[in-house]
């Protein structure tokens, strides 16, 4: 709905970062689910077949750990990505309402 791709941080050089897209759709769940830390989030992946599969891992064995995690959130936090994927969703919503 909000094309998350395009809040997806490109690295093209040293080690490949896990699926950042993956990783921003488990960012909004936990705020969505009011989880107050990322392990709370890691429990419900590891064991919520549904929503680690609405996030994008097929299996709990490929959910990544909870450096990574903390990791890519500081990441998203220093980006001000949470403030970008809420406008993009009230500008989303605003065109809807509009006929």
């Amino acid at each position: 709905m909000t094309h998350l791709d395009r809040f997806v941080h490109k690295q093209f050089m040293g080690r490949p970062q896990e699926d950042r897209r993956a990783l921003i759709t488990a960012f909004l769940a936990k705020a969505i689910y009011n989880f107050a830390t990322t392990r709370q989030l890691l429990e419900r992946l590891q064991a919520d077949d549904q929503l680690r599969r609405l996030c994008g891992w097929n299996s709990a064995s490929a959910v990544p750990s909870e450096s990574t995690f903390s990791r890519a959130f500081a990441d998203f936090s220093r980006r001000r990505l949470p403030e970008r994927i809420h406008e993009a969703l009230v500008r989303l919503t605003h065109q809807n309402i509009s006929f």
